[in-house]
């Protein structure tokens, strides 16, 4: 009743829609920036100069966190300056609105290769002479030359185990940085409109120095930082259906581990009955989005990879991630959802397994969950999650740097709905939009069952797709095989498929499909790797058996490649 009441109230309106004429938000770009009518006898709706004079003349003197190119609206305005203005300064909240930037991001897997490499005193010492330079190009501008560093960066500089004591002021100020200044393109001239001590001389300056930094880095095989990150967003499959009991689970499905292999044959009929739907059963789905969305998520992206969570709302996660990072973050998300997950409570080793996993999520003495790579924390207990039969789909996005955010976040929502068009969903799609033009979509399962003759004889065979992608970003990376591969395979593979009268897709038999990309491949592999390289030949043709056309495998290996050479591994 209450749904509906509330359904039917949103209907309502109480005001009349109102047009937002003349000039926009530069953040938002709906609606029209905050301006006192006239300006120097001017109208500020109609004269660009009346407005861009106010800000610069009236708003920037007084709020230092509004940039010279920035005119906002009242909301934008309100999101700027809540925090420092009204939350810290009045009610002592101590609520921030700091929040990495896309380049923080985008450039964190290079910032710690870097802090790892600091013991080194060439690299240090260019470290050392880049951070001073931008305090002196900056002057008292330390908010323009500064971001909020990723959470795992930060806690590298204060883990003794990774920065000595001399080196983690230094680390600390580096991890500080922030990302656009790692890249050679910022440092232009318009930059003396927004610092008062900028000069020509010490711009110049600092590109050296980066150049400086850059060579070091290289001389200890780190790779320049990446221009790009991407975006994910994670929905959970058919959540009307399991609060509406539809597709509730078999009781055996909801009991742990321990007591489910207790009980005898005779209780065999009552575990596979489906459970009641009653409010346990609503609690238990709550906790466990609950847990997932305040506990795990976080875990994840935060504390175990280069990323940072915007938010999670039971089974909804949207976040931003380091291209090195992106292949396990999806995967351990997707596993961490369902509890696809195997526990060795001796050895404190978790495993993700989407055949015979618990359905339960391993946590610590202090109830956070275990990570599948770490070990150092013993498991103390174990968390719900949907169950192994629940499952989730994602969209992701790669993008540079630069992109208009608001684009990036439009084209990861058409992502994610692009995963769940697959049939029976549980599925993601990888959509890579570069800077020079042009977006590749990809789309697949997460993992394919008992696929093909390869699998003949074995029963509820599980083969998954994000460690095929992250192994052949690895052989493009390490040059097991020449990335010349991926467009070798897209022009000389198109005769092997082919739409009939009707538009439907025929394919050569399979075996004459992986002879001609054995051949192929042969070309660009290194003789040293061909066992490897054959190995990832065979994930492909079991792509191929789980339905992605050639074209799809195409699509697959140009985001492989690109994570390859991007992903600063």
């Amino acid at each position: 009743m209450t749904e509906k009441s509330l359904g039917s109230r949103k209907v309502v309106r109480d005001f009349k829609q109102q047009n937002e004429p003349n000039f926009k938000c530069t953040l938002c770009g709906v609606r029209e920036p905050v301006h006192p009518g006239t300006y120097n006898g001017q109208s500020c709706p109609e004269h660009f100069g009346a407005l861009k004079g106010f800000w610069q003349d009236t708003v920037m003197p007084t709020f230092p966190q509004i940039r010279k190119s920035e005119r906002l609206c009242g909301v934008c305005v309100t999101k700027r300056l809540a925090a420092p203005a009204f939350f810290r300064g009045q009610l002592k909240f101590n609520i921030s609105n700091s929040f990495p930037s896309i380049s923080m991001v985008a450039t964190a897997s290079f910032k710690e290769k870097v802090i790892k490499n600091l013991l080194n005193p060439e690299l240090k010492m260019r470290v050392d002479e880049f951070v001073g330079i931008l305090h002196t190009l900056f002057g008292g501008k330390e908010d323009r030359m500064n971001g909020e560093a990723l959470r795992m960066v930060w806690g590298m500089c204060n883990n003794p185990e990774t920065v000595t004591a001399e080196n983690k002021e230094v680390a600390q100020k580096f991890a500080s940085v922030e990302g656009d200044w790692l890249y050679e393109d910022s440092f232009v001239e318009s930059l003396k409109e927004e610092i008062p001590t900028y000069t020509k001389d010490l711009c110049s300056a600092a590109r050296i120095a980066l150049r400086q930094l850059l060579k070091a880095a290289k001389k200890l095989c780190i790779d320049p930082p990446s221009k790009y990150y991407a975006v994910l967003l994670m929905h959970g499959d058919n959540m009307g259906k399991w609060l509406s009991g539809e597709i509730a689970p078999k009781i055996e499905d909801i009991l742990h581990p321990s007591v489910r292999n207790s009980l005898d044959v005779s209780w065999n009929e009552l575990k596979r009955m489906e459970r009641p739907l009653n409010p346990s059963l609503h609690l238990a789905m709550s906790k466990a989005l609950r847990d997932f969305s305040l506990k795990v998520a976080r875990e994840i992206v935060e504390k175990d990879h280069l990323g940072k969570l915007v938010y999670a709302g039971g089974d909804d996660v949207l976040a931003f991630v380091n291209l090195k990072d992106l292949p396990e973050v999806m995967r351990k998300l997707r596993a961490y959802f369902s509890g696809s997950l195997k526990s060795d409570v001796e050895t404190n080793r978790v495993a993700i397994d989407f055949k015979d996993g618990s359905g339960f999520i391993p946590v610590d003495n202090e109830g956070y969950p275990l990570n599948v790579d770490k070990h150092e924390r013993h498991i103390k207990g174990f968390m719900l999650s949907m169950g192994t039969k629940a499952t989730a789909s994602m969209g992701i996005v790669i993008a540079h740097h630069s992109s208009n955010l608001s684009q990036v976040l439009d084209e990861v929502r058409a992502c994610e709905k692009q995963a769940k068009k697959l049939d029976g969903k549980n599925a993601f799609c990888i959509a890579l939009a570069k800077r020079a033009g042009g977006t590749e979509h990809v789309s697949s399962k997460w993992y394919y069952e008992n696929i093909s003759l390869l699998e003949k004889g074995r029963v509820g065979v599980i083969f998954e797709t994000i460690p095929l992608l992250r192994d052949w970003a690895d052989a493009f990376y390490n040059e097991h095989i020449s990335p010349k591969f991926v467009y070798t395979f897209r022009t000389e593979t198109k005769g092997l498929e082919y739409k009939d009268s009707n538009g439907k897709i025929i394919q050569l038999p399979a075996e004459a499909i992986r002879l001609e990309l054995q051949r192929i491949a042969k070309r660009q592999t290194k003789s040293n790797h061909n066992d490897k390289v054959k190995d990832l030949i065979d994930g492909l043709m079991r792509l191929q058996s789980g339905g992605l056309t050639i074209d799809d495998i195409g699509k697959f290996l140009v985001v492989a490649a690109f994570l390859g050479r991007e992903g600063n591994r």
